[in-house]
């Protein structure tokens, strides 16, 4: 099976025998840009695993929480909202999941973060297995002289919006930080090819998987600026591939 990403793009396949997940995520996505603020998102998600009862069938939307190690948050901080959106139901032709991370800021003033994508985690359990999908280092530890690659991340790398208008996604993975103004939004389309096991990259076969995200946001300092950072988790989730 091919890996993560072949080069700089998303492998063929995906783009092949993905069209109607694509169609239904970008409609959908065209539906999120309608300006909503923090407090209608946190009424908007909604169940026990933070899971929105508004989605089109078979999509999630995954809501992240904020760990409770601010009391209170700093406002640049509380300002930032996420979620997953994937599909709860995967072909299993496709062996592989697919998802969105979207980040959203709505504070009043602009931040500079670390690229949130550099701390993005992915885990997934089948029964009780834990399943390997972090066999990469995390970027951060990565020889920053030299160019990060799209093959450097655990992730297959497909597409990268910012409010709506396609980045490019070389110059995007080697920003080390990035500016968020009120309003702003990111999305990052990727997908987990499936798992190491006996040094190969296994393909998610069907059955019934558990799987979570987790992220951070971290402030870049300035000056005489306290240090602020803050962990965002999904609660565990199943996806089924069948």
């Amino acid at each position: 099976m091919q890996g993560p990403t072949d080069g700089r793009h998303a492998p063929r396949f995906v783009h092949d025998n993905l069209k109607g997940w694509m169609v239904l995520t970008d409609i959908y996505f065209a539906v999120l840009l309608t300006g909503v603020g923090p407090g209608d998102h946190g009424n908007r998600l909604t169940g026990a695993e933070g899971i929105s009862e508004k989605m089109p069938q078979n999509i999630m939307e995954i809501r992240f929480y904020k760990e409770t190690n601010h009391d209170p948050y700093p406002d640049k901080l509380d300002a930032f909202t996420s979620f997953i959106r994937m599909l709860a139901d995967i072909p299993s032709s496709e062996g592989t999941m697919y998802f969105d991370f979207v980040i959203r800021y709505w504070g009043t003033r602009p931040v500079e973060v670390h690229n949130p994508l550099y701390y993005l985690q992915f885990t997934a359990m089948r029964g009780n297995e834990m399943l390997n999908t972090g066999y990469k280092p995390p970027i951060p530890l990565i020889n920053t002289k030299s160019e990060i690659m799209p093959e450097d991340f655990n992730f297959g790398i497909m597409e990268f919006e910012e409010n709506g208008k396609a980045l490019n996604i070389p110059e995007e993975i080697n920003r080390p930080t990035l500016l968020f103004e009120r309003g702003d939004e990111r999305m990052y389309r990727l997908s987990v090819p499936g798992f190491r096991d006996s040094g190969e990259i296994q393909p998610f076969s069907s059955g019934i998987y558990t799987v979570s995200f987790l992220f951070s946001i971290i402030v870049v300092k300035h000056g005489d600026e306290p240090a602020q950072h803050l962990t965002f988790k999904t609660s565990p989730v199943t996806v089924r591939i069948k």
